[in-house]
C-alpha cells in the first residue's frame, strides 16, 4: 500500500509541476500579444513601376501595436491564365520582423510577366496565433499603362498618339479597329516605349457618332489576349462642294467621309450655309434654304469638335430679264403666253412663283411647263387687251421682262374664195397667230383643227363635211373659270362647198386584179371606195386621183364603182367597169 501511495504522490507532484510550467508559459505569451482591443489586420496595397521582369508591391498593417507579434510577412501571388486555368497560389515571404507598418517589396518573377496571364496578389502577416491575409487585388498585368483618355474624338485618317508604357509589346500583338466589322491597323511604338501611334481606320460602317473600339489582341497556345486601348467617337467631315454657282432651284450636294444618315435630323453634325445652319442632308435646293440672306455665301460644317468654314465663295445666279422671250408677241384673251429664252427652272419653282402681266396676277397653279425645253405656258385669263410685260417673283428674285406681249381679241377680215370643191385650199386673213391652233367648226361632230403656219394668215383644205354643215365658224380653246371651252367667232365663213365629183375611171374593162385609176374633184378625200358592194383600199391616192385594184373574186359582168363622201353622200362612177 505504501508503494502505491508513494507512486501516487510522485505522479501528483509531477502533474502539479507540469501545470505550473504551462501556466507560467501562458503568462509570458500574454505579455507580448497586443492589447485585447487591438485587431490583427493586413491590408493589400497598390502596385507600381511594373516592367517585364519586376513590379513593386505595397502592403501594410493597420496598427503599429501589431508589429511585435508578427513572425513573418509577405505576399500571396495567384496566377490565372487567359484560358481560365488557375495555378496554385504562390507564397512569397518578405521578412520575419517588421520595423514599420508599411511594406514596399520589389518582386522579380523567375520568368518575365506574360501578357496572356492575369496576376493577383494579397499582403499577409503571420503571428504565433494565426495567419492574416488582406483582400485580393486582381488585374491583368499586361505590361502597359495607357495614360491617354479612355475615349477620344476622331476622324478616319487622323493619327492618334497614345501615351503610356508600351515597351513590352512585340510583333505578336495586333491592333484592330472594331465596329460591326473588324479591320487590322498598323501601329508604331516610340523607341522609349512611352507612346503608341496609329491612324484611325475607315472601318466598314464608319459613321458620325458611332463608337470605334481600338483593341490590342494576341493569340497564343494559352488563349487569346484582348485589351481595349481606347474608344473613338467618330466624327464626320465634309469636303467643299466643287460647283461654285447655283440657280435658285439647283441642288447643293454634299460629300465627305464618315457622314451621318441623311434625314436623321442629327444636330451633332450641322452644315453651315451662309447665315443659317441645318442638320446634315445629302442635298438641298437653294429655294429650300429659308432665311438665307444675300446672293453669295460660305459653306462649312460643325461636327462637335471642329467648326470648319471653306474658303470658297458660293454664288446664286440671277436671271437676266432681257432673256425672257415670248414665243408669240401676240396672244388672244383667255389663252396662254408661251415664254422661253432663259433657264426658267434654274431660277424659279413653277408653283412657288408669282406671275404678273402688268398689275394682273396669274394663278400659279394654272401654269404649265415643259422641262426639256424649259418653256412655260402662262394662262392669260380675264386680262384686258393691251401691251404687257411679264413679272416673276419667287421671294428671292423679282424680275420684269424687257419685251412685251400684246393681248388682242381674235378677228378675221377676209377669205380668198367664196366657193370651192373638196380638196381646194382656202386662206383667211386676220390676226391669226403662228403656231396657235384654230378649229374649222361645222358642229360638235364636224370640226377640223388647223395650226397656223404664219402670222396673219390661216390656210386650210376644204373637207367633205363642209357640204354637210349649215355654217362654218373659226373657233379656238379658251381658258375660263370653269375650265376649257370653245370660243366661237360670231361671224360665219361666207363659203359654199361645191362638194366632191367622180369624173372618170380608166380602164373600163379588165380581169380581177386590174389596176384602175379614178379621177374627180376631191375624190382622194373620199371616206370609202367600193367596187359593187366590196370595199377596196387605195393603192395610191392624192386629192383628185385614186388608184385601186379590182377584187380577185369579183364576178364577171358590169359593176359600178362608188365613192362615199361625209354623211350620206355617195358618188357613182360615170361609167360601169366590166369584169371579164
Amino acid at each position: 500500500m505504501k508503494m502505491y501511495a508513494k507512486a501516487g504522490t510522485i505522479k501528483f507532484v509531477q502533474l502539479i509541476a507540469i501545470l505550473c510550467c504551462i501556466l507560467t508559459a501562458c503568462k509570458k505569451e500574454n505579455k507580448t500579444e497586443p492589447p485585447t482591443n487591438t485587431q490583427i489586420s493586413a491590408v493589400t496595397g497598390s502596385f507600381e513601376k511594373m516592367t517585364e521582369s519586376s513590379i513593386v508591391l505595397h502592403g501594410t498593417v493597420a496598427e503599429m501595436a501589431m508589429l511585435p507579434n508578427i513572425i513573418e510577412y509577405g505576399f500571396i501571388l495567384s496566377i490565372k491564365e487567359n484560358s481560365g486555368y488557375a495555378r496554385p497560389e504562390l507564397e512569397i515571404p518578405v521578412g520575419k520582423k517588421m520595423a514599420d507598418k508599411d511594406v514596399v517589396f520589389i518582386y522579380k518573377p523567375e520568368e518575365n510577366f506574360d501578357m496572356n496571364i492575369v496576376y493577383s496578389y494579397a499582403f499577409y502577416v503571420k503571428t504565433k496565433n494565426g495567419f492574416f491575409k488582406g483582400s485580393l487585388n486582381s488585374f491583368q498585368m499586361d505590361g502597359m499603362q495607357v495614360e491617354s483618355p479612355s475615349e477620344i474624338l476622331g476622324m478616319p485618317g487622323e493619327v492618334v498618339h497614345l501615351k503610356g508604357r508600351f515597351s513590352m509589346l512585340d510583333g505578336s500583338y495586333k491592333l484592330y479597329g472594331r465596329l460591326d466589322k473588324t479591320q487590322q491597323i498598323d501601329y508604331q511604338i516610340a523607341p522609349d516605349g512611352k507612346s503608341l501611334t496609329f491612324k484611325i481606320p475607315d472601318v466598314e460602317g464608319s459613321q458620325h457618332g458611332k463608337k470605334l473600339r481600338i483593341d490590342l489582341q494576341k493569340n497564343s497556345a494559352n488563349g487569346s489576349f484582348n485589351r481595349q486601348l481606347v474608344q473613338i467617337s467618330l466624327l464626320g467631315k465634309l469636303v467643299p462642294p466643287t460647283i461654285l454657282t447655283y440657280g435658285f432651284t439647283d441642288l447643293i450636294r454634299f460629300y465627305g467621309s464618315c457622314l451621318p444618315y441623311s434625314g436623321d435630323n442629327d444636330k451633332s453634325f450641322q452644315i453651315i450655309i451662309g447665315n443659317i445652319t441645318i442638320p446634315y442632308t445629302r442635298e438641298i435646293a437653294i429655294k429650300d434654304l429659308k432665311g438665307l440672306v444675300g446672293k453669295s455665301f460660305k459653306i462649312g460644317y460643325k461636327n462637335g469638335r471642329d467648326n470648319v468654314l471653306f474658303s470658297a465663295d458660293y454664288i446664286i445666279r440671277s436671271p437676266n430679264a432681257a432673256d425672257i422671250y415670248f414665243v408669240n408677241a401676240v396672244a388672244h384673251p383667255n389663252t396662254h403666253a408661251i415664254v422661253n429664252g432663259f433657264s426658267f427652272y434654274s431660277f424659279f419653282d413653277m408653283y412657288q412663283t408669282k406671275y404678273f402681266f402688268g398689275k394682273y396676277q396669274v394663278n400659279e397653279m394654272e401654269v404649265n411647263g415643259d422641262y426639256p425645253t424649259e418653256t412655260i405656258s402662262i394662262p392669260i385669263k380675264n386680262i384686258p387687251e393691251g401691251q404687257y410685260k411679264l413679272r416673276l417673283d419667287n421671294g428671292f428674285f423679282n424680275i420684269e421682262s424687257t419685251k412685251t406681249i400684246q393681248i388682242k381679241k381674235f378677228d378675221w377680215t377676209s377669205i380668198d374664195k367664196s366657193e370651192g370643191y373638196v380638196g381646194d385650199y382656202l386662206t383667211l386673213t386676220g390676226n391669226f397667230i403662228k403656231g396657235f391652233e384654230y378649229t374649222i367648226y361645222g358642229d360638235d361632230f364636224f370640226k377640223m383643227p388647223v395650226v397656223c403656219s404664219g402670222d396673219g394668215k390661216l390656210t386650210f383644205q376644204v373637207q367633205t363635211f363642209f357640204q354637210e354643215s349649215e355654217s362654218l365658224h373659226i373657233v379656238y380653246n379658251e381658258f375660263t373659270e370653269t375650265g376649257w371651252r370653245l370660243y366661237m367667232h360670231p361671224k360665219a365663213l361666207p363659203f359654199k362647198s361645191l362638194g366632191m365629183t367622180f369624173d372618170s375611171l380608166s380602164p373600163k374593162t379588165g380581169l380581177p386584179g386590174t389596176v384602175v385609176q379614178l379621177k374627180g374633184k376631191g375624190i382622194g378625200l373620199a371616206h370609202m371606195i367600193r367596187v359593187g358592194d366590196t370595199q377596196v383600199y387605195p393603192l395610191i391616192k392624192n386629192v383628185d386621183e385614186v388608184t385601186i385594184t379590182i377584187p380577185a373574186f369579183q364576178t364577171k359582168g358590169k359593176v359600178r364603182i362608188s365613192a362615199a363622201a361625209w354623211g350620206n353622200t355617195i358618188l357613182l362612177s360615170p361609167d360601169y367597169f366590166e369584169v371579164q
